[in-house]
């Protein structure tokens, strides 16, 4: 038998907490992760007759051209939701913008994602470092590739450049990452070096990044009066019948106090939906109010 109050609308409150934290993944057949073992590096490719496939195009073809409109229908369509955000959502800008144009000029390349079980609420902006383990160049380099903050990558270590601008400018970036859906794309057709392109990598590949997660806590607060839940539920020392006390001792101490141990939360119907223990026990005294805070997280 269990004492029971009301929890009213007013006891129950919400907060928010962003933690932070660090994975290093690495992504593809050898990796030895089973939730990361099956993701695979998927080629796009815009074909002109992808709308009457059933004639012209193959199996793979098929595919290739899937996969270049999920892209830019999801992350490169103007107006899509996965667009990356701004830096400063109050003022609607990028201090550097997000390039996009190499995927509609090119309009073919690689892409992958990191699942969104390691991603959380995103990746944290400039922490996305990339090292291909496929391929290396003639002096055994990887390609390493990096993300400048505002969803552009580049390679840190490439012999070729379009430019003498920095890595990451419109001239010389490589592909995007859209931070809040772990999705990376290579969509430049050029070149990291004299014999390897960047269409090839992404193969394999270890990913090291911070990410985002918020952990939501609901928090009942939940007041004893101090007329309140002053009587032991203990069938021990209570008659089952009209659960008055047996124990001659206890009934005649003014001493006596119950010990708070653990609290049940039910629903509108008295079925039990969890019980929130307390590391110690706590005295019930009948001379203050007692607050007990419950939190749960998810």
């Amino acid at each position: 038998m269990s004492n029971y109050k009301s929890i009213e609308p007013g006891d129950i409150s919400y907060k928010v907490e962003t933690v932070f934290h660090k994975d290093n993944l690495k992504i593809g057949a050898s990796s030895g992760n089973p939730d990361i073992n099956q993701i695979s590096t998927r080629q796009f490719i815009s074909h002109s007759g992808y709308f009457n496939h059933p004639v012209t195009l193959n199996n793979t073809q098929i595919s290739q051209s899937d996969n270049y409109y999920f892209l830019k229908t999801n992350f490169y369509q103007t107006g899509s939701d996965s667009l990356n955000a701004p830096i400063n959502p109050q003022e609607g800008t990028f201090s550097k913008p997000t390039h996009r144009h190499k995927f509609h000029g090119e309009k073919q390349g690689v892409w992958s994602h990191i699942p969104q079980h390691y991603v959380g609420e995103g990746i944290v902006r400039k922490s996305l470092k990339i090292t291909d383990n496929t391929f290396f160049d003639d002096r055994g380099k990887n390609i390493l590739i990096e993300d400048d903050g505002y969803g552009n990558l580049y390679s840190t270590n490439a012999h070729i450049s379009q430019s003498n601008n920095h890595a990451s400018s419109s001239e010389n970036y490589i592909g995007n990452v859209f931070y809040d859906n772990g999705i990376i794309a290579i969509t430049t057709t050029g070149s990291f070096s004299a014999s390897m392109g960047y269409g090839s990598s992404l193969q394999n590949f270890t990913a090291s990044f911070e990410s985002m997660k918020n952990i939501h806590t609901r928090i009942y607060n939940l007041k004893l009066n101090a007329n309140e839940f002053n009587m032991t539920n203990n069938l021990s020392i209570r008659n089952p019948d009209d659960m008055t006390l047996v124990n001659p001792t206890i009934s005649a101490s003014n001493d006596w106090k119950p010990y708070v141990n653990s609290i049940g939360l039910y629903d509108s119907n008295r079925n039990l939906v969890m019980t929130a223990n307390l590391s110690q026990p706590i005295e019930k005294r009948d001379d203050i109010d007692l607050i007990f805070q419950i939190g749960i997280d998810f």
